[in-house]
């Protein structure tokens, strides 16, 4: 999975690409931990381009999210595709995290 990043005024954007499943999702947690212990303090995870997640990736982002709200920021994530916003809806992460439509609404939003 290849990552890019974009610092938009308070707001860092994470541009994940791929799959996010048990081969590579504590890649991914670790990566975007070191961030937060960087001082990261408001995360976009900008999924445009993750088309499947595991129950790994769950995992990763009950992880992250309570991480950054011990250290009173945010994660957010924007621009999902159907069948991954499907995962987050059946397995009722979508009213644990930040779900926003587009990477505009999720920077207003902060």
């Amino acid at each position: 999975m290849e990552m890019t990043t974009e610092k938009t005024g308070d707001n860092l954007i994470i541009f994940p690409e791929g799959r996010i499943d048990s081969q590579n999702a504590q890649s991914f947690q670790d990566r975007i931990s070191s961030y937060i212990n960087d001082g990261e303090r408001s995360i976009i995870l900008d999924f445009s381009g993750i088309e499947y997640i595991s129950s790994a990736c769950l995992r990763a982002l009950l992880y992250l999210t309570k991480q950054m709200k011990k250290d009173n920021g945010r994660i957010a994530l924007c621009s999902l595709k159907q069948s991954v916003n499907k995962i987050l809806k059946v397995s009722g992460f979508d009213s644990i995290l930040e779900i926003f439509k587009d990477r505009d609404s999720a920077i207003q939003d902060n």
